[in-house]
């Protein structure tokens, strides 16, 4: 069972784990933030990338925009892979970005996330994804929005949170 949030507790929900997110890269050096590299191959700016395209398609979604071009994947290949067949994807096509693009567009997107939230009314965080985007009900599990809203913010910030102090510890 989904319990209701309001739309205030979500946005400081999100901005507490946002701010905990910049702070912990705020204390990283530039070698550390695109020098040091998982067993996977991902440095903290990859996992900063990554957060940025899956709220980037968010964005999209929540303005009735095409979800899956906004993240830079053609909706065909993202219809016949799996999650981390995508995440791959996307890993693949922002690893060359610089810090600075990658930072740029992390701090944009999120700007543009919470500006979207506050033109939503309440009511509208708890309609279903067809809702959003019509042409893809086959995103829709009957859920409210919101869960969607959570998954690629606060709960994708805290996940990469913790990755990224794994990484900067070994």
């Amino acid at each position: 069972m989904i319990q209701r949030m309001s739309k205030t507790r979500l946005i400081k929900r999100i901005l507490r784990s946002r701010s905990e997110l910049e702070a912990l890269v705020n204390n990283l050096t530039s070698t550390e933030i695109s020098g040091i590299t998982s067993p996977d191959g991902w440095t903290v700016k990859d996992h900063l990338a990554h957060i940025t395209v899956w709220e980037a398609g968010t964005v999209a979604m929540l303005r009735k925009q095409p979800r899956f071009l906004a993240m830079g994947l053609d909706p065909v290949f993202v219809e016949t892979s799996n999650e981390e067949e995508i995440n791959q994807r996307i890993f693949e096509l922002n690893r060359e970005q610089t810090l600075d693009e990658v930072l740029e567009k992390f701090h944009h997107t999120h700007k543009q996330m919470m500006q979207t939230i506050q033109e939503l009314s309440e009511e509208e965080l708890y309609h279903t994804y067809s809702y959003f985007q019509p042409d893809d009900p086959g995103q829709d599990r009957g859920i409210p929005v919101i869960e969607w809203v959570k998954g690629n913010t606060y709960d994708h910030f805290d996940s990469h949170a913790e990755w990224i102090r794994k990484l900067i510890e070994r």
